[in-house]
């Protein structure tokens, strides 16, 4: 049994490791797909120089990482039909794991969004769309109103706001 072990564990997937990039593709989360790792750096290489030289990113001074509030993670590169996804872990974050928890320690609460906006209309049956608007939007006018009320209180001021979209009627 511990040679059936051995030859699993500190084996064959350290071979894996080695030699193959392992990932899921972005339909297929529960198939495992296996790239020669250069074929994996050839197919990978155009994405990455184009994320890099894109205005979306920019690099770190080291010095400055001490101060992100979450941290710094690995980033994974998930294929998808069109093109790659960044994914990064945040479990595995190496400055401050405190935030990353914070939300269930009640402090600052933190919102993570995932979105992938590439075509993301592409299936919305139009015709539907605009009718479900007439049905909505039956007003030629609306008035959209943002109050902001605050209260002076022994503890402070607290703001409160809100925001009120009707028609002129």
């Amino acid at each position: 049994m511990q040679a059936l072990r051995w030859v699993f564990h500190d084996f064959i997937s350290i071979f894996i490791r080695y030699f193959f990039y392992v990932t899921e593709f972005s339909n297929e989360a529960s198939k495992l797909f296996y790239f020669r790792k250069d074929v994996w750096y050839r197919i990978t290489q155009p994405f990455i120089t184009t994320v890099i030289h894109s205005n979306n990113y920019h690099l770190i001074n080291p010095s400055d990482i001490q101060s992100l509030k979450l941290g710094v993670s690995n980033v994974r590169i998930v294929p998808k039909k069109q093109g790659f996804r960044l994914i990064t872990n945040l479990q595995n974050t190496e400055q401050h794991p405190e935030s990353v928890g914070s939300a269930v320690q009640y402090h600052q609460l933190l919102y993570f969004v995932k979105v992938d906006i590439a075509s993301c209309f592409d299936t919305i049956d139009q015709d539907v769309l605009l009718q479900s608007l007439k049905d909505t939007l039956k007003s030629d006018k609306y008035i959209y109103r943002y109050i902001h009320i605050c209260n002076l209180s022994s503890g402070g001021i607290t703001t409160k706001g809100s925001k009120i979209i009707g028609t002129p009627e």
